[in-house]
């Protein structure tokens, strides 16, 4: 992550920006695929993110990937590229999102596992956020919030239990 966050990095920042969504807050592919330019607002020096129905402060390190992205959103398209006004993440079809599967080309490319990225991320927020709040800021199910809590409470358990029997 520490790379990919730092400035000097040579990956786009628009992937560079994917991948955080995915290793900080547990975004899938699919999810980013759909972010459009609206969800991203300014307000002052803070900067939020609508990944669910409740949006996110980004942190201060994820502020400026986050302006990159949307300030240089140009798509691939058959004679010369475009801007889409509508898409954070325009894909080669005008009107259209850049695909979930070349989403998960890009996070590839930078060494992220958008399965395994997600797992942590979602495994650390339900650790600290109850189900609802989760559920909320992230744009999953009430339910899939649920049982990442508890799957959580579960490990931890389970820990407990361990540590209590190898005290002398």
């Amino acid at each position: 992550l520490n790379s990919i966050l730092d400035p000097e990095c040579a990956v786009p920042a628009s992937t560079r920006f994917c991948a955080a969504l995915v290793l900080l807050f547990g975004a899938r592919p699919q999810q980013i695929s759909r972010l459009r330019v609206s969800d991203i607002a300014v307000s002052g020096s803070d900067v939020y993110l609508r990944l669910g129905t409740d949006p996110v402060l980004l942190p201060e390190v994820l502020v400026e990937l986050a302006i990159a992205t949307c300030e240089n959103r140009r798509a691939p398209r058959m004679f010369a590229p475009t801007i889409d006004n509508e898409w954070l993440f325009p894909g080669s079809k005008s009107g259209y999102p850049l695909w979930a599967a070349a989403i998960n080309h890009r996070l590839r490319r930078v060494g992220v596992s958008a399965s395994k990225g997600r797992t942590g991320a979602m495994a650390s927020l339900a650790q600290d956020l109850p189900p609802t709040i989760l559920a909320r800021l992230t744009g999953t199910s009430p339910s899939t919030a649920i049982r990442w809590s508890v799957a959580v409470a579960a490990c931890n358990a389970r820990y407990a239990a361990f540590a209590i029997q190898q005290v002398p």
